[in-house]
């Protein structure tokens, strides 16, 4: 059992469950009982659509151990799970499994919410793990866009249908008030994009981390293809460019003290120090280390939604 929790990222599945409840307790909550409104998913259904999404991620990280032992032999043969603690046909058996369930599960929700129409992005997002597995993820800068997208629809998918079951059952009460969903949804929208901005920085690093194996395996990775310093400049303008839409939106949106010394202390302060750090990093440690340092900006931008309850609290 150990094993397959590693093989999973734990963690990982941890923060995007937590990354969906923050959506819905800590913004779309909030925001709409100013509207005198209440969410519409029960707490069964909303689960079921919240674990669907984390069984479907982790059956990515495992069906991508499952194609990556050639790689992982070079860059992490300490690390190997898949091949080494988990046979790999009950590698590819857990895949099938956990993924069949979450399909029959989310699609029970939807059904019973009379959104079926979603079903597709769950199903999608299965197949483009797979393929991210086998194909994308060794194309240039295919593979790591496609995991960044996923990772932005994490805080997006379930939000999505809540907002539009409160629109569908409230339609004739918004109207008449002139309110809108629309503001909530845009601070949904930012939570994603920045989850995307910053997953797609920290793919690109991983990339310089797994440099040797992804070359010797013939992967057509960013890094591999253009090499490590001109790929560092990528990830400096993704930076760059993060931290100034972060203020932009500060100062047209927020702009209160509290939100300032946030976004100082624990997102742009730990960006400044990534991109100093990723100027003389060229061992795979150094990398993972600015990884771990991104994950934190990550988590941290996430955590902001805990600002932003109690601003309306």
């Amino acid at each position: 059992m150990v094993a397959y929790l590693k093989a999973f990222r734990f963690q990982n599945l941890i923060f995007m469950l937590l990354c969906i409840y923050l959506m819905r307790y800590c913004i779309i909550s909030p925001a709409i009982k100013l509207y005198g409104l209440n969410l519409q998913l029960s707490f069964f259904d909303f689960n079921l659509l919240a674990f669907a999404l984390v069984l479907i991620a982790g059956g990515g990280y495992l069906i991508n151990d499952y194609f990556d032992l050639k790689i992982d032999r070079i860059n992490k043969p300490e690390k190997m799970i898949v091949g080494n603690l988990i046979p790999r046909k009950n590698a590819i058996k857990t895949h099938i499994f956990i993924n069949l369930f979450a399909l029959l599960t989310s699609s029970y929700a939807l059904y019973n919410n009379q959104s079926l129409n979603y079903f597709s992005i769950y199903l999608i997002s299965i197949g483009l793990l797979w393929f991210y597995s086998t194909t994308y993820k060794h194309m240039l800068l295919i593979g790591n866009l496609i995991i960044s997208l996923l990772i932005g629809l994490v805080p997006l998918v379930v939000s999505m249908i809540e907002l539009k079951l409160i629109s569908e059952h409230n339609f004739d009460y918004l109207n008449l008030n002139q309110l809108s969903l629309v503001p909530v949804f845009m601070w949904i929208l930012g939570f994603s994009f920045f989850a995307f901005w910053l997953n797609l920085s920290r793919e690109i690093i991983k990339d310089m981390a797994d440099f040797k194996g992804d070359a010797y395996a013939g992967s057509n990775s960013l890094v591999v293809s253009y090499g490590i310093n001109k790929s560092k400049w990528l990830v400096y303008a993704l930076y760059c460019i993060a931290i100034v839409v972060l203020f932009y939106i500060y100062i047209k949106f927020l702009n209160d003290n509290q939100t300032l010394y946030y976004l100082l202390l624990v997102i742009v302060f730990p960006i400044l120090y990534a991109i100093y750090l990723l100027k003389s990093a060229h061992t795979r440690k150094d990398f993972l280390t600015i990884s771990s340092i991104n994950k934190f900006v990550l988590l941290s931008g996430m955590l902001y939604a805990f600002i932003f309850y109690s601003k309306l609290s």
